[in-house]
């Protein structure tokens, strides 16, 4: 690791990941994924985070990442992709140093799809604090080491969702807000703990 890293700010962006899937549909689970790495950061108090709309503007860029992160403002990116091909998955995430546009380090899942997912990304959000010599408090360790559900289909009914949610979001399309209330009582139907589901 390069030993100028703990200087750095620790400031992160995390730009929408890259679909590698054959099926254009799975568009819903790379977006999930880039999310939800995103969402483990912000539990992390000594991370400056930038928010999901900021790097949203940053989806096939054509731009340079040390250009990417001058913009906004930010010492690191988290960049990916992901390959899904019914269960068979491969999400990479790798860290990258905007000062200098070098890649610090990937971090590989490559299996099926499996509450190992998880692991996947709270690996993820603790490479990313042990980079930038942050501080990680007990507390936060055991909320981005949390599972959010054991139920897989759950699960995928909740980043459905959220798609559905997000193209609401930017249209105002009613039908997109109904389907995706709709795939939150689906994943509630299943497992009425899970949380997340609630608050969607």
């Amino acid at each position: 690791l390069n030993a100028d890293i703990s200087k750095l700010e620790k400031s992160i962006a995390v730009l929408p990941f890259l679909n590698d899937s054959p099926d254009t549909t799975n568009l819903y689970f790379c977006n999930g994924m880039m999310d939800e790495i995103l969402t483990q950061l912000q539990k992390i108090g000594d991370l400056k985070v930038k928010s999901r709309t900021s790097g949203e503007r940053y989806r096939n860029p054509g731009k340079d990442i040390k250009d990417i992160g001058r913009e906004l403002g930010v010492s690191l990116i988290v960049e990916g992709s992901v390959r899904k091909a019914g269960d068979d998955l491969r999400i990479t995430a790798q860290l990258i140093n905007t000062k200098t546009g070098d890649h610090l380090w990937a971090e590989t899942y490559d299996g099926k799809y499996t509450d190992k997912i998880f692991e996947f990304q709270s690996n993820v959000a603790k490479r990313v604090v042990t980079s930038l010599n942050a501080v990680l408090t007990s507390e936060e360790k055991q909320l981005i080491e949390k599972t959010p559900t054991a139920n897989l289909p759950a699960y995928d009914l909740y980043l459905r969702a959220n798609n559905y949610l997000k193209e609401y979001e930017k249209n105002r399309d009613l039908s997109s807000y109904n389907t995706a209330a709709n795939l939150y009582k689906e994943a509630l139907e299943i497992d009425s703990a899970y949380a997340k589901a609630y608050t969607g």
